[in-house]
């Protein structure tokens, strides 16, 4: 009996008929926070110097949900962890980020700018109520540095936006763009011209001999589909592991199509992660060849529960190939469909 393998054409209708009906099955939700290595190493560290495991987000998967981590912010408040000026200017930083789900005090802006741009600290502009909620500041980061032995020192200006938000308390957004133009270190151009990618980055073009000009967009939608069970469409990276480096899927890698499932049940947490990654166009010492857009597909299970308050096991699965087939569409860990070659 042959098997059907399944296309790109088959996991955009999947991702369309998710987006369509599982909102309306959706309870609170919000969005997911990008993940960003000092960001999370803060909020890992408090998690680690309480010595517990915790219940409400903790999981060898990131990013987290705003949501979630409010209510962990909520808990250090009292919590003797929290005993430095650092601690506090820590645990202020991050309650003002996700403002609107912890319940402890979070200031308003001393000095908004025309009485509506600027009133929380955490967003350059915000709308908030109980049907709709957004929040939007733009993305502006500019370096340079010096490098003797360089032709050109190396720079990078980005600009852009980033917006999030939720619609009913039910369904989380999440959406990250930008435009670059970058004059790369030595070591970090010499790779980019072996390899024929810019790091983190999926298609760009060269600028002005000897930079790179690239453009990134990342986004996502989330929504719980029952008390226990989570879903979430997107296009961005996922950190598996606990270590500085992401284990199994690269956390400096092209953003990638993916759907997520998260459940979450007593102490056990079942993660389902399938990917869909466009990688650019074939390339010959940093040259484009023939055009094509090469494509492979990553099927990732991990089952994970605590034991007792500082331990954490897990057991995982992963396939990568070059060809969806529903065989690896089996969310169950350990029991992944196996195909003839």
């Amino acid at each position: 009996m042959q098997k059907k393998s399944l296309g790109s054409a088959d996991l955009q209708w999947i991702v369309l008929l998710a987006f369509l009906f599982s909102p309306f099955l959706a309870n609170a939700q919000g969005s997911y926070i990008p993940y960003n290595r000092d960001y999370y190493h803060t909020l890992d560290r408090y998690d680690i110097l309480r010595g517990r495991n915790n219940p409400v987000y903790r999981s060898a998967t990131k990013p987290y949900r705003r949501d979630d981590v409010g209510a962990f912010l909520d808990s250090l408040v009292d919590d003797p962890v929290i005993k430095s000026r650092v601690d506090e200017f820590n645990l202020a930083y991050l309650s003002q980020d996700n403002w609107e789900f912890v319940s402890h005090e979070t200031p308003e802006s001393k000095k908004p700018f025309l009485k509506a741009l600027y009133r929380r600290p955490g967003d350059f502009a915000h709308y908030y109520s109980d049907d709709f909620d957004i929040h939007v500041s733009p993305v502006i980061y500019l370096n340079g540095g010096i490098e003797p032995d360089n032709e050109q020192n190396p720079n990078r200006l980005s600009r852009g936006v980033v917006l999030r938000g939720s619609v009913d308390k039910k369904v989380g957004f999440f959406t990250y763009f930008t435009t670059s133009e970058a004059f790369f270190p030595s070591w970090v151009k010499g790779y980019a011209e072996n390899n024929g990618a810019v790091p983190g980055q999926g298609f760009w073009k060269e600028y002005n001999g000897n930079g790179y000009s690239y453009f990134s967009a990342m986004g996502h939608i989330s929504y719980n589909i029952t008390k226990h069970i989570e879903v979430e469409v997107g296009h961005d990276r996922n950190f598996i592991g606990e270590g500085y480096r992401s284990f199994l899927l690269s956390d400096f890698s092209n953003p990638y199509m993916f759907v997520k499932f998260n459940t979450r049940i007593w102490k056990f947490q079942l993660t389902n992660i399938w990917t869909q990654m466009t990688a650019d166009v074939d390339y010959d010492r940093g040259r484009p060849t023939d055009g094509r857009y090469t494509q492979k597909w990553f099927s990732f299970h991990r089952l994970g529960f605590n034991i007792g308050k500082s331990i954490n096991l897990g057991f995982f699965e992963s396939v990568m190939t070059d060809k969806a087939d529903f065989n690896y569409f089996n969310p169950i860990v350990f029991t992944g469909g196996w195909s003839n070659p």
